[in-house]
């Protein structure tokens, strides 16, 4: 019984409310217009409220029972009321203003009642939407804060990680071949949080890339060999660029390549050496939220400071030290410096770095000479290299200059007000060189000069000219009274002459 009511729209809520509705105006009637049942001289009839109740709460369906029942009420009430009036001049026409009226207000307010409920119910729909939307919403904002921490304190720890990277793969130079190799994966594993890498060393000889070191596998005595020829490999030797899983998905060979098996990793790192790769760094395994751009960038960086201690554990290029020792100094000559200035520049250039030169000269030789001796001179030479060593890190580079007592400093990592500090804390230094000498007569006047990096600087032999430059400019005699104000900043003119 109850599903059929519910089918014909007769619920329960609408006859409680009708009774009630009728019992009230029935009240009303039978109080304050007892000769008058039915209300039927009054125009409009009130029982036609209990329609407009019905039609507005229930609906369509809903206004037209109350439409019946109101009819039949009233029907019922003026028949009751009048049994001697049939037959004699009574007329059905009585009941029309109330039957009329009852039919238009159950179907306009009805109609209006179930425009409204289906906009309800469709504003419903649309909050639950929304509030889907919006949990969705926190969530991927919730996903995108912590990758927003993690960027954030990436950015924040960048120049130390940058320091650190270039300290510690310097440090793998001075190590023996297998530590040189499993070091290359301690600095992999430290700076980008990768849980496996590898090492492959390429053999042109054989055709062939050797794993010859792994972190985070179990050990594999058969130390993997792939052939060059393997589509990813190839691929890599081609074009000797940082190669990604995403990459690999766009390329259909490359994918078919790697879901056959190894060398299957998540990162392709080439090691390039005057232009040749000479081995491959491999990332297998790394948290998701650290597989983006900075850490893509510092697999870069490493593949490009390990490149030289490779070099020397593979032999790939051996150093000619015969050619490239300064006899007096034991430092490096001025053209080992112009190659170590050219790697360094192409590796500012790619990773927008901060790159310093230093000229430094001895500008009393001569009187050294004339004073004391050659022998004495030769020596304030070399202690004075000893000198701007000592006060360098690890990662600097000083190399004999051109000229007897002139000497080259390269900073790498440092801008042009720090290389100014490094230059005046190193001829305080040598200012106070006496004691070396067992005597306070020899003074030593140290002058230099320097340049930095700049976007439109593209060869090495540009920036040590600017160094050059200002060295000259530092070397002249003030003739003016600005010559009490520091040889830097002096210098500083060939800087900002140019272009």
């Amino acid at each position: 019984m109850k599903n059929l009511a519910d089918r014909i729209g007769l619920e329960k809520d609408l006859v409680l409310t009708l009774a009630f509705t009728f019992l009230a105006l029935g009240a009303v009637n039978f109080s304050l217009f007892p000769y008058d049942p039915g209300f039927l001289t009054i125009a409009p009839n009130p029982y036609l409220l209990a329609v407009l109740v019905g039609a507005a709460q229930f609906g369509l369906a809903g206004g037209l029972w109350s439409a019946l029942f109101t009819i039949l009420v009233v029907v019922a009430q003026g028949s009751l009321a009048r049994p001697a009036s049939f037959g004699v001049g009574f007329s059905w026409t009585v009941y029309v203003p109330v039957l009329a009226p009852a039919l238009i207000i159950a179907l306009v307010a009805g109609e209006i009642r179930e425009h409204s409920k289906k906009l309800i119910s469709r504003l419903q729909d649309l909050r639950r939407k929304l509030e889907d939307e919006n949990k969705r919403i926190k969530e991927q904002l919730l996903a995108v804060t912590q990758v927003k921490e993690e960027l954030e304190q990436r950015i924040l720890g960048q120049e130390t990680t940058v320091h650190s990277l270039y300290k510690a793969t310097k440090e793998l130079e001075t190590l023996e071949e297998n530590q040189v190799y499993q070091g290359i994966l301690k600095v992999t594993a430290r700076f980008t949080g990768a849980r496996k890498a590898s090492l492959y060393v390429v053999d042109y000889s054989v055709d062939s890339a050797q794993r010859v070191a792994a972190l985070g596998w179990e050990p594999d005595p058969r130390a993997p060999r792939f052939p060059l020829d393997h589509p990813i490999i190839s691929r890599l030797l081609e074009q000797p660029e940082v190669l990604t899983i995403k990459d690999i998905r766009s390329t259909p060979e490359l994918e078919a390549a790697w879901q056959q098996g190894e060398p299957r990793a998540l990162v392709y790192v080439p090691i390039v050496a005057q232009g040749v790769v000479i081995a491959l760094l491999t990332v297998e395994e790394i948290p998701f939220i650290k597989l983006n751009a900075p850490t893509i960038r510092i697999l870069g960086m490493i593949a490009d400071l390990a490149a030289p201690a490779i070099t020397n554990v593979v032999k790939f290029a051996e150093l000619q030290a015969k050619d490239q020792i300064d006899k007096l100094t034991d430092l490096r000559n001025a053209h080992y410096f112009r190659q170590a200035v050219d790697k360094e520049l192409r590796r500012t250039i790619r990773h927008n770095l901060h790159l310093s030169i230093l000229a430094f000269e001895i500008t009393n030789l001569n009187q050294i000479e004339n004073r004391f001796s050659a022998e004495t001179r030769d020596l304030v030479v070399k202690v004075v290299g000893k000198l701007i060593q000592r006060n360098l890190r690890e990662i600097d580079l000083v190399c004999a200059g051109p000229r007897r007592g002139s000497y080259y400093v390269m900073l790498p990592l440092t801008s042009l007000n720090d290389a100014l500090k490094v230059a005046e804390r190193v001829r305080r230094k040598v200012q106070n060189a006496s004691k070396y000498f067992g005597s306070t007569d020899i003074q030593i006047n140290l002058v230099y000069g320097f340049s930095t990096y700049r976007p439109y600087i593209r060869e090495a032999d540009q920036l040590i000219q600017l160094a050059e430059q200002s060295l000259e400019l530092a070397k002249k005699p003030a003739a003016d009274p600005g010559a009490s104000i520091s040889q830097a900043d002096r210098a500083k003119h060939v800087v900002s002459e140019v272009p």
